[in-house]
C-alpha cells in the first residue's frame, strides 16, 4: 500500500496528540487535577442523593431547617474548664484527667509520674523488693492458715465428673 502525503502527515498528527495526552497524564499536576475533580463530583452527587431520597421519603429539604424554632448550643470555648467535669485521679472539679494543666497530678509528656497527694482513688504500691514480697507471701500464707480445711467438701470433684460424663 502506498500511503500519500495527507495520510502521512493526519497520522502523525494523531500520533503527537496521543504522546502528548500520555505525557500529561502521567505529571503529578494533572493527577491532582483529577482527583480534586472526582472529590467534588462526589460531594455534589451527595448532596443531590439526599435531596432526592428526601422528597422521596415525603421529608422536606430546606438549608437551615429548624434554625429558627430553637437557639443554636453554645459550644464551650477551646481550654474553657468544665465546671461539671470530675477528674478521675484527685477527684476535684473542672477538669476531667490528669493530664490537664489544672491538675494537681499533673506531670508533663516525658517527665516521672508524680504520687497525687490528694487522691482517694490511688493506693500506695510498695516497692517490689525482694523483701516486700516475701512479707506479702507470708501475709497472705496466715490468711489462708486461718481458713478452716474442709476435708468432706467434694464439690469440685462432682462438679469434674459431670463434665466427664456430659462428653460421653
Amino acid at each position: 500500500m502506498t500511503m500519500t502525503p495527507d495520510m502521512e502527515h493526519f497520522l502523525k498528527m494523531i500520533s503527537a496528540r496521543r504522546d502528548s495526552r500520555i505525557s500529561k497524564s502521567q505529571e503529578q499536576k494533572q493527577k491532582k487535577h483529577w482527583q480534586l475533580k472526582f472529590h467534588q463530583l462526589l460531594q455534589e452527587h451527595a448532596e443531590d442523593a439526599k435531596k432526592d431520597r428526601c422528597k422521596q421519603e415525603g421529608g422536606v429539604y430546606q438549608p437551615g431547617i429548624g434554625m429558627a424554632a430553637a437557639p443554636p448550643a453554645k459550644r464551650a470555648k477551646r481550654g474553657a474548664a468544665n465546671l461539671d467535669a470530675v477528674c478521675s485521679k484527685c477527684g476535684e472539679r473542672g477538669h476531667w484527667r490528669p493530664s490537664n494543666k489544672l491538675c494537681k497530678c499533673y506531670a508533663p509528656r516525658g517527665a516521672t509520674k508524680i504520687d497525687c497527694p490528694t487522691s482517694s482513688l490511688q493506693t500506695k504500691a510498695q516497692p517490689d523488693t525482694s523483701e516486700a514480697v516475701s512479707q506479702r507471701d507470708a501475709d497472705e500464707l496466715d490468711l489462708m492458715d486461718m481458713l478452716p480445711f474442709d476435708d468432706n467438701n467434694d464439690d469440685l470433684m462432682n462438679q469434674l465428673d459431670e463434665a466427664d460424663d456430659a462428653d460421653d
